[in-house]
């Protein structure tokens, strides 16, 4: 039996098929090892949703060639109508994703009750639908994954009712999570699918991908009411600009960004983290100025960008692209606004008591609050040990404008941090990639 290893890149819609992957090679008779030292094939599955992503899937793949290994590729990259610059040989195949799972088509919304094999055990990523019907301008998502497909909720609740006690959190992803539904059932369900999984699962339930259009009031209203709902909205808002907004075809506009952002903070102490997309062809410096403005003003207490990326098969491809030097002196003074903003987000929790999940130990153990996803958001080191994959209850004791440092909470609730042991703000301090996995 061949011995293999598994690296995903991308996303985490790309680690729920890998997950399955995984354990479908298992079941074949196939052996998985956690390390690439110790296999004789190796499975690459690539992401291929901007340039960058096509340039990391290529070096990963030239890498292990480079190690004499036998590699397999599959994934996005080979779903791109896209000329590629590797061909299949001797130690190199090339397979396509619905090959190796057994499905037809581009996007995989079949059941997957796999266990983690590359995520902690005591989280869950729950793919809930797969492609993309909207045609943004700037994307190339229904390119790679075809148009938007929900998986049944019959199918997702067998998927939730089959994790063990371990898991503490669950994560529902897709390219359009709060679409969901409307291609199977004729109207938005998120809603109810969340009621339906709030009486099964009474860990946190986080959802990513929660495109502005569809995000009704009635999922609003349920995160904020109901306690194991993170306090948590990934909004992938792109722009503020009306110009730069129907360049993008996203199909809403400033003020339908603004009455969302009304009505989310009108349900509580909801965090928000908004992607944006900063120097695309059509975005004027008046554009950009706007942008930053509002990231201030409505406080966005996550904020993620990506530079735009010219993509092949787009319909904004051939309209060109912004000046190098412009670019640069964009992309820093949209680091330094959302650095300032972390930090004063950061320097609101200060010795608050908050609830955290632990994920692992450096040096410290780590975890997150609510309000940050796994690998994206904020971490919060615990001066103390740690049990990793349990709620610890802590204090904030100091901060940096990326990390939160906390000490555990007593049963008696009365241990306090001292307050001289605040982090100096000249320290050094290490830089955390806030570009969102997509």
């Amino acid at each position: 039996m061949r011995r293999f290893y598994l690296e995903s890149l991308g996303c985490p819609k790309n680690t729920s098929d890998s997950e399955l992957m995984i354990e479908k090679l298992r079941k074949d008779g196939y052996i998985y090892v956690p390390s690439h030292i110790d296999a004789d094939t190796i499975i690459v599955n690539t992401c291929a949703f901007i340039k960058p992503a096509i340039k990391e899937s290529l070096k990963v793949i030239d890498d292990y060639l480079k190690m004499k290994k036998d590699v397999i590729v599959t994934g996005c990259l080979l779903q791109r109508d896209i000329k590629l610059p590797i061909k299949e040989g001797k130690h190199l195949k090339m397979i396509r994703l619905n090959e190796i799972l057994g499905f037809e088509g581009r996007a995989f919304t079949g059941e997957n009750v796999s266990k983690n094999y590359i995520e902690p055990e005591h989280y869950r990523y729950i793919k809930i639908a797969d492609g993309c019907s909207h045609r943004c301008s700037f994307c190339t998502i229904p390119q790679i994954k075809g148009r938007y497909r929900s998986k049944p909720v019959e199918i997702i609740m067998k998927e939730i009712e089959s994790l063990d006690d371990s898991v503490k959190e669950i994560i529902l992803v897709s390219q359009d999570t709060t679409r969901y539904g409307i291609d199977i059932y004729g109207e938005n369900s998120l809603y109810k699918l969340l009621k339906k999984i709030k009486k099964v699962f009474k860990g946190w339930i986080r959802m990513l991908y929660l495109h502005p259009l569809y995000l009704t009031d009635d999922v609003i209203k349920i995160m904020s009411e109901e306690e194991n709902f993170t306090k948590y909205l990934d909004i992938p808002f792109q722009h503020i600009s009306d110009d730069v907004l129907k360049s993008f075809r996203r199909g809403y506009y400033e003020k339908d960004v603004m009455r969302l952002i009304e009505k989310i903070r009108k349900n509580g102490n909801i965090f928000i983290r908004g992607t944006f997309i900063i120097g695309s062809p059509f975005e004027k410096e008046r554009d950009f100025e706007k942008l930053c403005k509002f990231v201030k003003d409505a406080s966005i207490e996550r904020l993620c960008y990506f530079i735009y990326s010219p993509e092949e098969g787009t319909e904004l491809y051939k309209s060109g692209y912004l000046d190098k030097k412009i670019l640069l002196e964009r992309e820093k003074e949209f680091y330094r606004i959302s650095s300032e903003i972390r930090e004063r987000v950061n320097e609101d929790l200060l010795w608050k008591h908050l609830k955290i999940l632990v994920d692992g130990k450096e040096d410290l153990y780590y975890g997150r609050t609510e309000y940050d996803a796994p690998e994206i958001d904020n971490i919060v080191y615990i001066n103390q040990k740690a049990n990793i994959g349990e709620f610890e209850d802590v204090e904030i004791v100091s901060f940096t404008d990326t990390f939160l440092f906390a000490d555990k909470l007593q049963e008696d609730n009365k241990k306090r941090g001292n307050k001289n042991n605040r982090v100096p703000r000249d320290q050094k301090r290490r830089d955390k990639n806030y570009e969102r996995r997509t």
